[in-house]
């Protein structure tokens, strides 16, 4: 699949992470759900939330934030896969949207990036800046818009969240019984105890 970014740089790139802006990944996901829904293949979108990212902010300040999330940016875009997209959806939130992917993919794809973000250190007037993140994950043959995709995806991210961070979810609607695993190197669903 070919994924065409609008030629308005300030437009599709996010001026902070470099990833894409929110409206441009929101375009492309919508446009290649209904591709996939014709073409019956899978894919999977997951959000990932820096966990306890004010607290970053109000120890370091909020240009130590911001490398920060220029760091994660790069983090990212390292990690996932060539025919993976990512970008900014607003705040310490990011979207990875995965074609042609399945649960197995997605978990393995999503345990990669929460992963590097755990070993990610910002230096910052000799202090090491680290987080960990949490994401939720909506994988399966696209049946439905693109609003109930994100809001699946959204409470996924709540739920993982909720049950202590660092880790993911799968939309609940995919799984008949949600469970999580021990994060390292453990493609399922994610726990973990690294300082956030």
């Amino acid at each position: 699949l070919e994924f065409h970014v609008p030629m308005d740089e300030a437009y599709s790139r996010d001026g902070l992470t470099g990833l894409l802006s929110r409206p441009v990944i929101e375009q492309i996901v919508r446009q290649n759900i209904n591709l996939l829904r014709r073409l019956k293949q899978p894919c999977a979108v997951a959000l990932i939330d820096i966990d306890h990212f004010k607290q970053v902010n109000d120890r370091y300040g909020h240009a130590a934030g911001d490398n920060y999330l220029k760091a994660v940016g790069e983090a990212l875009k390292r990690t996932v896969r060539n025919t993976d997209v990512v970008g900014r959806w607003g705040g310490e939130e990011f979207m990875v949207f995965m074609p042609g992917t399945d649960r197995r993919g997605a978990s393995a794809t999503v345990t990669k990036l929460l992963q590097a973000l755990r070993q990610l250190q910002v230096e910052h007037q000799g202090s090491r800046i680290r987080a960990t993140a949490s994401a939720g994950i909506w994988v399966g043959h696209p049946r439905m818009p693109f609003e109930k995709v994100y809001e699946s995806a959204d409470a996924a991210l709540y739920r993982a969240k909720e049950q202590g961070r660092d880790r993911f979810s799968f939309a609940m609607e995919l799984v008949s019984s949600e469970r999580s695993g021990p994060v390292p190197d453990a493609p399922v669903e994610q726990q973990g105890g690294s300082p956030s």
